[in-house]
């Protein structure tokens, strides 16, 4: 009723788009999929090389690194980190925190901590004593496996690097 489709009095628009000659229809099949597998071909080449360049640039720019990861760069430069994370939690006037390899982590657009996700945790205490802060551990059989902390209940955290990538 309609007629809707290829057939019939309407022309395929990519053949007109891409001015190919006026020939058979099969002609015209063959001359449009020679353009676009080209064209396919020419966009998985330029993601690729897209990759390889900011990846590049990430490795060998610190300033590239620093405007898209600001104070975790050094962090990013590493294979991974770990992480000291002092939280909000206190016990006895103490300040509770975990010591674990970083996992993952989520910023805002303020790069300020949303999220993070430790694996191979130990907790410690922070207490005052003295006029000193003496960090405490409370060891345990086996480490927490994983444990996820908002960004609200996070005081203080700190990384040390792992394995830092030669530039």
């Amino acid at each position: 009723m309609y007629g809707l489709g290829f057939g019939g009095n309407y022309p395929n628009p990519y053949a007109v788009a891409l001015h190919l000659p006026q020939a058979s229809e099969a002609e015209r099949g063959a001359d449009l999929l020679w353009v676009l597998s080209n064209l396919s071909a020419i966009t998985i080449a330029t993601f690729f090389a897209t990759r390889l360049f900011i990846g590049w640039q990430l490795r060998s720019h610190g300033l590239v690194r620093n405007a898209l990861y600001g104070w975790l760069a050094e962090a990013t430069a590493a294979e991974g980190a770990i992480a000291y994370v002092v939280t909000s939690l206190e016990l006895n006037g103490a300040a509770i925190g975990y010591e674990g390899v970083l996992e993952y982590m989520t910023l805002d657009s303020s790069k300020r901590i949303v999220s993070l996700v430790l694996i191979d945790c130990e907790l410690f205490t922070l207490v005052a004593k003295g006029g000193m802060v003496h960090r405490v551990r409370n060891p345990r059989q086996t480490p927490l496996e994983n444990i996820v902390l908002a960004g609200d209940a996070i005081r203080n955290v700190a990384f040390t690097p792992i394995g830092v990538k030669a530039s």
